[in-house]
């Protein structure tokens, strides 16, 4: 709340000091990135927005919903009163293989990041809960997001992750499969994806990625 405040131009008590920005000229809307229930909360209660890093799946964008409504009832606020966006990593290729396989080394950045704290109330199958513990202490920080046959791609196939992962977090695939993938998230209420490109061509991703699935989904 002391946050918001400052960004609104108010003065605030802070460690037993009053404190204010004389550079406000009008308010700054208060964004946060959430992964899990409690950050969720936190950004239905408080914030203006909230980028959504849990996932795209039915059952975790109904979760993610849900702990988004639980948060703005406290503050006497609904969904309406949020700015809402989906993170998705994204990719496009002839064929589905070769679009995932691309961005493996993203979604294991995904499943390091989202699931690092805890997998409590996060909707991951039991059947993956070890694979991904495994995920987290194997993970190579150095080798974060880097392109290509990295360490950290290489673990989603060997634990058997990939296609979990890929189904959780991404927008990969074929031209036609990438555009059902936003026509079932819409369907699902779904209406704003931030969506990423680690890819060897982004302006390729881009150019393919807008003529195929952006303007289908207008």
């Amino acid at each position: 709340m002391t946050l918001k405040a400052l960004m609104r131009g108010e003065r605030v008590e802070f460690e037993g000091r009053s404190i204010h920005t004389q550079w406000i000229r009008r308010p700054v809307p208060l964004w946060i990135a959430a992964e899990g229930p409690r950050t969720l909360e936190l950004a239905g209660e408080l914030c203006d927005g909230v980028i959504v890093g849990t996932g795209l799946t039915p059952d975790v964008i109904d979760g993610s919903l849900a702990c988004l409504q639980r948060g703005a009832r406290k503050s006497g606020r609904s969904l309406a009163d949020l700015d809402i966006w989906w993170f998705a990593k994204a990719n496009i290729a002839s064929i589905r293989a070769q679009a995932v396989g691309e961005i493996k080394m993203a979604l294991a950045a995904s499943a390091n990041h989202a699931f690092r704290a805890t997998l409590e109330g996060k909707h991951v199958p039991e059947r993956h809960h070890e694979a991904i513990r495994e995920l987290r202490r194997r993970y190579a920080f150095h080798q974060h997001e880097h392109l290509g046959p990295t360490a950290n791609a290489a673990l989603t196939d060997e634990l058997g992750l990939t296609d979990y992962l890929a189904e959780r977090f991404a927008i990969a695939g074929t031209p036609d499969e990438c555009a059902a993938t936003v026509e079932r998230l819409r369907l699902h209420g779904v209406s704003q994806i931030l969506i990423t490109a680690f890819v060897p061509d982004r302006m390729r991703f881009l150019r393919e990625f807008a003529d195929a699935v952006i303007r289908s989904a207008r």
